[in-house]
Protein backbone atom coordinates (compact mmCIF):
# COMPACT_ATOMS: atom_id res chain seq x y z
CA UNK A 1 0.00 0.00 0.00
CA UNK A 2 1.15 3.56 -0.69
CA UNK A 3 1.28 5.81 1.56
CA UNK A 4 1.88 9.57 1.02
CA UNK A 5 -0.72 11.18 -2.16
CA UNK A 6 3.14 12.38 -3.57
CA UNK A 7 3.93 8.70 -3.85
CA UNK A 8 0.89 7.37 -5.11
CA UNK A 9 1.39 10.04 -7.51
CA UNK A 10 4.27 9.58 -8.78
CA UNK A 11 3.48 5.36 -8.91
CA UNK A 12 1.19 6.62 -11.23
CA UNK A 13 3.68 8.60 -13.16
CA UNK A 14 5.83 5.83 -13.37
CA UNK A 15 3.12 3.23 -14.49
CA UNK A 16 1.43 5.19 -17.46
CA UNK A 17 5.48 5.82 -18.64
CA UNK A 18 4.97 1.67 -18.71
CA UNK A 19 2.07 1.41 -20.34
CA UNK A 20 3.15 3.91 -23.12
CA UNK A 21 6.16 1.38 -23.38
CA UNK A 22 3.89 -2.44 -22.75
CA UNK A 23 0.86 -0.88 -25.16
CA UNK A 24 2.16 -2.64 -27.83
CA UNK A 25 3.73 -5.54 -26.62
CA UNK A 26 0.37 -6.11 -24.82
CA UNK A 27 -1.50 -6.00 -28.19
CA UNK A 28 0.92 -8.28 -30.01
CA UNK A 29 0.66 -10.93 -27.52
CA UNK A 30 -3.05 -10.91 -26.25
CA UNK A 31 -3.36 -10.78 -30.61
CA UNK A 32 -0.94 -13.48 -30.75
CA UNK A 33 -3.15 -15.78 -27.95
CA UNK A 34 -6.29 -14.69 -29.66
CA UNK A 35 -5.10 -15.88 -33.15
CA UNK A 36 -3.79 -19.31 -31.89
CA UNK A 37 -6.96 -19.72 -29.50
CA UNK A 38 -9.23 -19.44 -32.68
CA UNK A 39 -7.04 -21.96 -34.64
CA UNK A 40 -6.97 -24.48 -31.69
CA UNK A 41 -10.53 -24.08 -31.38
CA UNK A 42 -11.61 -24.88 -35.07
CA UNK A 43 -8.54 -27.36 -35.84
CA UNK A 44 -8.49 -29.57 -32.65
CA UNK A 45 -11.71 -28.74 -30.84
CA UNK A 46 -10.88 -31.58 -28.55
CA UNK A 47 -7.71 -29.88 -27.41
CA UNK A 48 -9.63 -28.45 -24.30
CA UNK A 49 -5.98 -28.41 -22.35
CA UNK A 50 -4.65 -26.16 -25.10
CA UNK A 51 -7.87 -24.50 -25.35
CA UNK A 52 -7.95 -23.83 -21.67
CA UNK A 53 -4.50 -23.12 -21.64
CA UNK A 54 -4.46 -20.28 -24.13
CA UNK A 55 -7.37 -18.36 -22.62
CA UNK A 56 -6.06 -18.16 -19.06
CA UNK A 57 -2.69 -16.51 -20.94
CA UNK A 58 -4.57 -13.93 -22.53
CA UNK A 59 -6.54 -13.53 -19.35
CA UNK A 60 -3.26 -13.21 -17.19
CA UNK A 61 -2.41 -10.24 -19.82
CA UNK A 62 -5.12 -8.39 -19.92
CA UNK A 63 -5.08 -8.36 -16.35
CA UNK A 64 -1.41 -7.43 -16.16
CA UNK A 65 -2.67 -4.74 -18.35
CA UNK A 66 -5.55 -3.66 -16.28
CA UNK A 67 -3.42 -3.59 -12.93
CA UNK A 68 -1.08 -1.32 -14.31
CA UNK A 69 -3.95 0.94 -15.93
CA UNK A 70 -5.39 0.95 -12.38
CA UNK A 71 -2.41 2.24 -10.67
CA UNK A 72 -2.19 5.12 -13.17
CA UNK A 73 -5.68 6.15 -12.54
CA UNK A 74 -4.96 6.24 -9.01
CA UNK A 75 -2.63 9.43 -9.79
CA UNK A 76 -5.71 11.30 -10.90
CA UNK A 77 -7.32 10.34 -7.18
CA UNK A 78 -4.06 11.28 -5.89
CA UNK A 79 -3.52 14.45 -7.60
CA UNK A 80 -7.36 15.57 -6.23
CA UNK A 81 -6.23 14.45 -2.86
CA UNK A 82 -2.83 16.65 -2.84
CA UNK A 83 -4.75 19.85 -4.08
CA UNK A 84 -7.80 19.35 -1.51
CA UNK A 85 -4.77 18.92 0.84
CA UNK A 86 -3.17 22.24 -0.34
CA UNK A 87 -6.69 24.18 0.21
CA UNK A 88 -6.99 23.09 3.90
CA UNK A 89 -3.36 23.94 4.67
CA UNK A 90 -4.11 27.71 3.24
CA UNK A 91 -7.52 27.72 5.29
CA UNK A 92 -7.03 29.75 8.42
CA UNK A 93 -7.23 28.01 11.44
CA UNK A 94 -10.62 28.86 13.00
CA UNK A 95 -12.30 28.14 9.56
CA UNK A 96 -10.89 24.69 9.14
CA UNK A 97 -12.13 24.43 13.35
CA UNK A 98 -15.54 25.65 11.72
CA UNK A 99 -15.44 23.47 9.09
CA UNK A 100 -14.34 20.24 11.24
CA UNK A 101 -11.68 19.48 8.91
CA UNK A 102 -8.31 18.41 10.87
CA UNK A 103 -4.86 19.08 9.27
CA UNK A 104 -3.57 16.44 6.93
CA UNK A 105 -1.12 14.33 8.20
Amino acid sequence: MIDTDAARLDTAKRAEAALEFLKPAFDVVHADYMARLVAISSEQPWEAGKISKLATAARVVEEVRAQIMAIAADGQAAEADLMRARRIEKMHPERRKILGIGMPA
